[in-house]
């Protein structure tokens, strides 16, 4: 009897031990979070990583990164190759605009990028079939209007975030620091639709003031703004209390 508890605390041990190797990283023990050794251009740090059998990475989580544009590196800061994107890593990440997939991923988990309303441009540079409204590899095309390779269309319009796709502008968000918003008159003298979810869950906005440049609100705009007490209506949609 001893005997047998012996060897079941040694197997215990060792697959602890195991575990410990495998695992590099998750919310809460980010790759990025060591000391980095690599630099990667504009990938966005603080994503969480986890280690695959043959000693290349995978994207885990979001991790601590606070990006809208989210850049996957084709390398780890600890100098691992990211092959993969793990299953649900950025599950109902409904900041998340644009998302940049380098030559070195091949393969998206499930339910990767699901929920992820506001991601309305993927830059596919690896050699995946990417469509947009697609629910393959992970939905990261599924809310996508465009996928493409080349460089990011969205722009940083005065903290406020705009794509233009089809001859149409659309408002995504803003990222500043402002609770009284002010939205823009006009982007770049046109006028623009509200996408769905661009400021959900900012409880830090107290006002809106909408132009008459506003054409429409998509779904969810304002949803979860609790300090959202004025809203100040000069276009011509019928906004209601």
């Amino acid at each position: 009897m001893k005997k047998s508890l012996l060897i079941f605390a040694l197997i215990l041990t060792l697959c602890a031990a195991c575990f410990a190797f495998t695992a590099c990283g998750d919310e809460n023990d980010d790759v990025e979070n060591d000391n980095d050794d690599v630099e990667n251009d504009n990938s966005s740090e603080g994503l969480g990583f986890a280690l695959n059998y043959d000693g290349t990475c995978y994207v885990a989580n979001i991790g601590t990164c606070t990006d809208t544009d989210i850049v996957i590196p084709s390398v780890s800061p600890k100098g691992r190759k990211v092959t993969g994107i793990g299953a649900e890593a950025f599950y109902n990440c409904t900041g998340i605009t644009s998302v940049t997939i380098p030559d070195s991923v091949t393969i998206i988990g499930k339910d990767a990028f699901y929920g992820c309303y506001k991601l309305v441009e993927v830059i596919n540079l690896s050699s995946l079939d990417i469509t947009a409204g697609s629910s393959d590899y992970g939905y990261v095309g599924y809310y996508a209007k465009e996928v493409h390779k080349g460089e990011s269309k969205i722009v940083n319009y005065n903290d406020y975030l705009f794509y233009t796709y089809n001859g149409g502008n659309y408002l995504l968000g803003y990222v500043g620091e402002d609770t009284a918003l002010v939205l823009p008159e006009s982007y770049n003298g046109e006028n623009y639709e509200i996408y769905k979810y661009a400021f959900y869950e900012r409880n830090d906005i107290t006002s809106v003031t909408i132009g008459n440049s506003v054409t429409s609100i998509d779904s969810s705009v304002f949803s979860g703004c609790y300090k959202l007490v004025e809203v100040i209506n000069l276009s011509s949609l019928d906004i209601t209390a």
